[in-house]
Parts: C-alpha cells; sequence; structure tokens
C-alpha cells in the first residue's frame, strides 16, 4: 500500500491510466500506419498511365479532388486511396506526391512525418 494520501493515490492512479491510454494510442496509431505501409508496397506503383512529369497536363487532368480537413485537395491519382485512407483513419495529411516515375512517392503527416512511396520510379 502506498504511503501517499488516498486524494494523491487516486491521482496517481488517473495519471498512471492516462499515459497507458496514450501509450495504447500511440501503438495503435503505429500499427496503422506499419499496416499501410505494407498496403502500399503491394501497390503496382510502376507504369502509372494517369501521370506525367510533376506539373504535367495529364498529371493534372487526371487528380482525384478529395474532401481533406475542411478544404479539397488534389491529389496525384495513383496515391489518392492512400491519402484518403490515412484521412478517414485519422491521420492527417498536409501534403503528396506520388512522385511522377522519378523520385520516389512521399505522403507528408501533420505530426511532421513523412511517408515515403518506394519502387515508385520507372
Amino acid at each position: 500500500m502506498s504511503d501517499l494520501p488516498l486524494d494523491e493515490q487516486i491521482l496517481s492512479n488517473e495519471a498512471d491510466r492516462a499515459i497507458s491510454d496514450l501509450q495504447d494510442d500511440a501503438i495503435r496509431e503505429s500499427e496503422e500506419i506499419e499496416r499501410l505501409t505494407d498496403a502500399l508496397d503491394s501497390l503496382p506503383m510502376n507504369g502509372c498511365d494517369k501521370c506525367d512529369e510533376s506539373g504535367g497536363a495529364k498529371t493534372y487532368a487526371n487528380q482525384a479532388c478529395l474532401p481533406i480537413n475542411g478544404k479539397v485537395r488534389c491529389i496525384d491519382w495513383c496515391i489518392h486511396q492512400i491519402v484518403a485512407a490515412l484521412n478517414a483513419g485519422g491521420v492527417e495529411t498536409v501534403a503528396s506526391c506520388c512522385g511522377h516515375g522519378k523520385q520516389d512517392g512521399r505522403i507528408d503527416l501533420a505530426d511532421g512525418r513523412i511517408l515515403t512511396i518506394s519502387g515508385t520510379r520507372t
């Protein structure tokens, strides 16, 4: 039994529960990002026929416009489902690019992390 007064024991127990809940949330979010990253690896990103060079007319003509955080965002076609799934799952995105076959794609998260979509170069 603790030597703390009862009210301090209660506060200590509540703080322990809050920390445990935050740790559980962080684990769930990490597992979700890992699951989505695995899903990314299984997508056929090479040979997307809806993109040309970054800023090209074909790329803009084929972007998917999605409602994200109260604004309409136009997302490169070949990664729009990933961006939509992240945001629907509570992982806020702030920028994305498929790489247009020239470089790895990326999805920038609101918390500063960057998801790299490798294997998108042709």
